[in-house]
């Protein structure tokens, strides 16, 4: 069934379903072989299977109801033309400059997603900030991730930080020290949403062989960015190595079409980062010394 579902939305031409009737196909599917094959050796009865469609239903309550809610929200902003007109006045604060509006609606984006749910964070800002995005030349791809993922940044960052309260609440600790940290361990949700939009291929919008690429690049530059706010990479890192690792973190991740030579500085930056992980495996091989001691 899962495999169909992401088969029939990857590949609508083929299929020709909507995704609405792919999901009832794929649904329909997981009910027969549910009856048939079982899980873990347990076949579903047809009794569990009516209470699984009840409770189904049940939960997706909530859902529709914020659906709904978002959607009066959408229709008012619409019909008064709202919508457009944020649009407009988004572009004339940016001066039409791609960066500046970008940073704009991440702060926009952020504001709007506080202490909603992630559908209405979706439809909000998807409604109210993208267009503008994509009146500038971004892809609508990646104009719509760039809005979510501000638009859901609020859930570990303070002073709201939903989902790092509910982490602090199960692991008893501080909340608002949890969300701190929260932010520091996901320091990369910060920065994937703007690499979306200069580097379309990390949406698989390009070339197979540019697609690979820039994935295989941009993870690189996250573990070495991430060495060096944990202060661990190979072995715990001094507080100059941890430097050493963020500054080459930024060519590693700049985006190669924003300025001449991207490419080549992205080369300088992987192969610092290789031969700098090189040199702290043969530091863990023969021993600690002092600078790889911990800060």
């Amino acid at each position: 069934p899962i495999f169909f579902l992401v088969f029939a939305l990857a590949f609508p031409e083929i299929l020709v379903l909507t995704p609405e009737k792919a999901a009832v196909i794929a649904t329909g599917l997981l009910i027969v072989f549910a009856l048939i094959f079982g899980y873990r050796g347990k076949r579903a009865t047809p009794r569990e299977i009516a209470m699984a469609v009840i409770e189904t239903g049940r939960v997706s309550l909530d859902i529709i109801l914020i659906g709904a809610a978002a959607g009066l929200m959408v229709g008012v902003m619409s019909i008064s033309g709202l919508a457009f007109g944020m649009t407009l006045q988004l572009l004339a604060l940016s001066g039409d400059n791609v960066f500046f509006l970008l940073l704009l609606v991440a702060v926009l984006a952020f504001v709007l997603g506080i202490g909603l749910p992630t559908v209405s964070v979706y439809i909000l800002t998807a409604t109210l900030l993208a267009p503008a995005l994509v009146k500038l030349g971004v892809t609508p791809m990646a104009a719509h991730m760039f809005v979510m993922y501000n638009g859901m940044l609020s859930m570990i960052t303070p002073p709201v930080a939903f989902a790092a309260y509910a982490a602090a609440t199960i692991a008893r600790t501080d909340g608002w020290t949890t969300g701190w940290i929260a932010c520091l361990v996901g320091w990369s949700t910060f920065v994937l949403p703007f690499l979306f939009v200069l580097t379309p291929s990390l949406l698989m919008d390009g070339p197979t062989y540019l697609i690979v690429w820039n994935f295989v690049r941009i993870l690189f530059a996250l573990f070495v960015g991430t060495a060096a706010i944990v202060g661990f990479a190979l072995t715990p890192l001094s507080t100059m190595w941890r430097f050493v690792y963020g500054i080459l973190s930024l060519p590693i991740a700049l985006p190669p079409e924003a300025v001449t030579g991207g490419y080549t500085i992205n080369f300088i930056g992987i192969a610092a980062g290789i031969a700098l992980l090189a040199f702290h495996h043969l530091q863990r091989r023969n021993g600690p010394t002092a600078t790889a001691a911990p800060a």
